[in-house]
């Protein structure tokens, strides 16, 4: 299965390890070539404690001022998304955590709360009807992407992709 496939559906995982060797041009990749998807970069660094998680969620998601910076927060928010722009809506989005080796790592406790949560709204949005077209459910991926030979012994709470990268 490649990479777009991957996106474009609206079964599970929807959170997955993915290990590649240049994710700045994967993100690139991407951002410029599938339109349909609307795609975001969190920066695993910035994450390293709850605080900072919602901080940079909340930047690169554009998350409204209302945003509690709470996990139930957080949970309404990424089963929302309707601010985000809607020529975008209908095709699915895909989050991606780079430096995911990071995401969390003063915070274990807090680490499987995002995990469920992120899967939970994989499953909300799997069995939501799009906005922009008549076809039930919407995808939603968040992949974490550690950095080159990062978190190999953290347990992820999550699948490793197998999935092909385009070069």
């Amino acid at each position: 299965m490649t990479i777009r496939d991957y996106l474009h559906s609206t079964k599970p995982p929807w959170l997955g390890v993915l290990r590649v060797d240049e994710e700045e041009s994967l993100l690139t990749f991407l951002g410029l070539n599938d339109a349909d998807i609307y795609v975001c970069s969190v920066d695993g660094r910035k994450c390293r404690t709850k605080n900072d998680l919602m901080t940079e969620f909340s930047t690169k998601l554009k998350f409204p001022p209302y945003f509690g910076h709470n996990w139930d927060a957080f949970e309404d928010c990424l089963q929302d998304l309707r601010w985000l722009p809607l020529d975008q809506r209908g095709g699915g989005y895909a989050i991606f955590v780079t430096h995911a080796d990071k995401l969390l790592i003063e915070s274990p406790a807090d680490y499987k709360t995002f995990t469920e949560i992120v899967k939970s709204a994989g499953e909300h949005w799997a069995t939501s009807s799009s906005t922009a077209s008549d076809r039930a459910g919407v995808p939603f991926h968040v992949l974490l992407i550690p950095a080159r030979n990062g978190g190999r012994e953290r347990h992820w709470s999550a699948p490793e992709l197998d999935v092909q990268v385009p070069r």
